[in-house]
């Protein structure tokens, strides 16, 4: 329920963005909306740690010491957020009925849901595993087919797949995922390093990558600007080889690799990320005709969290994997407990430099497909008129 909210509400920030703003300032726009974007979830590592780590009182309430207290913090402010919105928000686009293809619903939904489900098994199975990871998602695969097929033959689609034909807003895209691959895979296996390895606490692992997410509210909104003069393509190399810059050295970490060389790195890394997520953004919706940015947005916003979502599945089983094949026998743990604890720790390490490879990787093939975009600024090109009209 809550990924539906998000589902609702995320497409729609967007919309509403590109709606309320001409071309002229649409980057500095969608720069406040990549503030939004990109710092919520980097700062939730934080947050998270320090309801975590001891008690708090918050709104009469006592908050800390269990995860079920993160949803008690939540919950006030979703609040707020239903009473401001039934208030202040008023329609920004014409508003017409539409029918619900729920044919189209269930094949999204199922498709999406069982390839998404695959992927989330990978780091408890492994990949080889078919019955949770392998049989799930070639079933999600074949739906989401159909579904594609579906849509490609209805008058009006439930998801305008149709707009992946324009190659630059495809390739735009690919860029937006990759980069979101980029932020969540990242964030998700460095705290596990912070805290598996070096030992430090849920709050003190999160405070250590804030400084990063702090760089994405900072860079996000100047991107933007920048993006309304020079284009995306600019922004977009420079921020994927300071991603590459951030993301190489963390191969190279041991059991004692001072914290502030790490937080160092990631804010490199999310300096890059702040720099080309909302620029790419707006190219891609700049790709498309003016009448297509609702379901262009849908379709990007959907390939970005499947993307994201794939990727950081890779990214643990690349990890989990590489732990597993160098884990000493359990043998050694009992005739000498040191040696095993040692050679543990040395394939947990493993792990973690296989999985900053493979994220590496992923900076790399962006930056280079970055030299096949559009130059300059892409603005958004009115309806073609029909015949009739002409």
């Amino acid at each position: 329920m809550q990924a539906m909210a998000a589902g609702i509400v995320m497409p729609l920030m967007q919309v509403v963005a590109l709606t309320l703003f001409d071309a002229s300032s649409r980057g500095r726009a969608m720069g406040m909306v990549g503030l939004v974007i990109g710092m919520a979830p980097a700062i939730g590592p934080t947050l998270s740690g320090w309801i975590l780590d001891s008690k708090h009182h918050v709104w009469g309430m006592t908050l800390g010491g269990d995860w079920r207290s993160i949803f008690g913090l939540v919950l006030p402010l979703a609040l707020l957020a239903l009473v401001l919105s039934t208030v202040y928000f008023r329609n920004v686009l014409e508003t017409r009925k539409m029918s619900l293809d729920i044919r189209s619903l269930i094949e999204s939904t199922v498709g999406f849901g069982l390839l998404l489900f695959g992927s989330a098994m990978v780091s408890n199975y492994g990949w080889s595993n078919f019955t949770w990871v392998i049989a799930p998602m070639i079933v999600g695969v074949l739906v989401i087919a159909e579904f594609v097929r579906h849509q490609l033959h209805m008058e009006k689609p439930f998801l305008d797949v149709s707009v992946f034909a324009n190659k630059q807003f495809a390739l735009t895209s690919a860029l937006v995922s990759l980069t979101f691959i980029a932020m969540i895979g990242v964030e998700m296996v460095l705290p596990i390093y912070m805290q598996q390895v070096r030992g430090l606490s849920a709050f003190h692992s999160g405070l250590t990558l804030l400084p990063g997410a702090l760089m994405i509210g900072v860079l996000s909104p100047i991107a933007g600007y920048f993006y309304d003069l020079y284009g995306a393509k600019r922004l977009a190399g420079f921020g994927f080889f300071m991603i590459l810059l951030g993301t190489i050295p963390f191969q190279f970490l041991t059991t004692t690799t001072p914290t502030f060389y790490i937080t160092t790195l990631y804010m490199v890394r999310m300096v890059g990320i702040g720099i080309t997520m909302m620029p790419l953004t707006s190219s891609a919706m700049g790709a498309l005709h003016t009448d297509q940015t609702a379901q262009g947005t849908a379709a990007n916003n959907t390939a970005r969290q499947i993307a994201a979502s794939l990727g950081t599945a890779i990214l643990a089983s690349v990890m989990q994997t590489q732990i597993n094949n160098n884990l000493p026998s359990d043998s050694l743990k009992t005739r000498d407990p040191l040696a095993y604890a040692s050679k543990a720790l040395n394939a947990s390490l493993d792990g973690f430099h296989a999985s900053f490879l493979l994220a590496g990787c992923f900076a790399f093939v962006a930056f280079v497909l970055v030299f096949f975009m559009h130059n300059g600024k892409v603005n958004p090109t009115p309806e073609p008129k029909s015949k009739k009209e002409a």
